[in-house]
């Protein structure tokens, strides 16, 4: 039998940064220097065991009205 362990309820990340970036097409990878298309490029830290992508949601959730 393994043995479990529990894993904190809520988790702060830390080092949370953003910067907008501007594509010339939806196509595009990397950013342009112009562009009509406006994006924003996130990087944060986070403890072992969790998820980014429940991070980006909750970042994103007083923005998406």
């Amino acid at each position: 039998m393994l043995a479990g362990d529990y894993r904190k309820i809520l988790a702060k990340p830390g080092d949370i940064e953003g910067t907008e970036v501007l594509f010339r097409n939806m196509e595009d990878v990397e950013p342009a220097s112009d562009g009509p298309i406006r994006g924003i490029r996130v990087s944060f830290n986070l403890a072992s065991s969790c998820y980014a992508t429940m991070c980006l949601r909750e970042l994103t959730k007083s923005t998406m009205l």
